[in-house]
């Protein structure tokens, strides 16, 4: 089956004729004919088209084979027969289960996981002597993109980097993360490695648990040296938990 984008034409075509001149190349169709560019008419025909010449099987989808007079146009658009065939083929070809993985990767960070990644778009948020860099669901700040499977099914994650001017005191600077989960999300070590996280970070993970699933999170104190992502950029964070705690 072809289509051809914004084809029309004017055809004058007896009933019952199944042969037409028509400026489309070779191939089949499912042509629309009508009493003009308004219409209170219409016809479906098949078209099957050779060197401009076109075999008709007319009056199709519950449509009448009918006189068309001068004036008349024969176009190419999306019938309702034609779609109702390409969804009942999707099956067939694989296409909608693809499609419908596809749609869920997209929709749901914590498909497509499957390892020990965090993925996030940044951006930022600053409030007096604060200032965040990350992701944040809660605040809206940022995209998440992937979540590893340890932290599958979590919400009101939050992922960055935090400023904090203490009074009389330097910037403090510090790595931080928290979420909601159906799952427990084990307490304890955990390797944190990254853009602009010092090598060799361990952070501690807590875990309580909430009236419906868990709370987890994390944070540690990098400093007063400046620690950030730049802004409306895809980060890896790479979260491990220390070997002698795994089972």
């Amino acid at each position: 089956m072809r289509f051809e984008n914004n084809y029309l034409q004017q055809l004058t075509l007896p009933a019952g004729a199944t042969s037409a001149a028509l400026a489309l190349p070779d191939g089949e169709y499912v042509l629309t004919l009508a009493e003009g560019l308004v219409s209170t008419r219409w016809e479906i025909v098949r078209a099957v088209v050779a060197g401009g010449t076109a075999t008709l099987t007319r009056g199709q989808e519950g449509t009448d084979d009918q006189l068309w007079p001068q004036g008349s146009v024969i176009y190419c658009g999306l019938t309702a027969g034609t779609l109702a065939n390409m969804l009942q083929r999707l099956p067939e070809l694989g296409v909608l289960d693809d499609i419908i993985a596809r749609l869920e990767e997209l929709e749901s960070p914590e498909a497509g996981g499957g390892d020990n990644q965090f993925t996030i778009l940044t951006g930022s948020v600053t409030s007096g002597d604060y200032s965040y860099i990350g992701f944040d669901a809660t605040d809206g700040v940022g995209q998440i993109i992937k979540v590893p499977d340890l932290f599958a099914g979590s919400g009101g994650i939050g992922l960055g980097f935090m400023r904090v001017e203490k009074w009389g005191n330097p910037e403090q600077y510090a790595v931080t993360a928290s979420g909601t989960s159906e799952d427990l999300v084990p307490a304890g070590y955990y390797d944190i490695a990254g853009p602009g996280i010092p090598s060799g970070i361990t952070v501690q993970i807590f875990s309580e648990p909430l009236s419906n699933g868990f709370a987890w999170s994390f944070y540690h104190e990098l400093g007063t040296t400046p620690v950030a992502w730049p802004e409306a950029t895809e980060i890896t964070v790479t979260i491990t938990q220390e070997e002698a705690q795994q089972s």
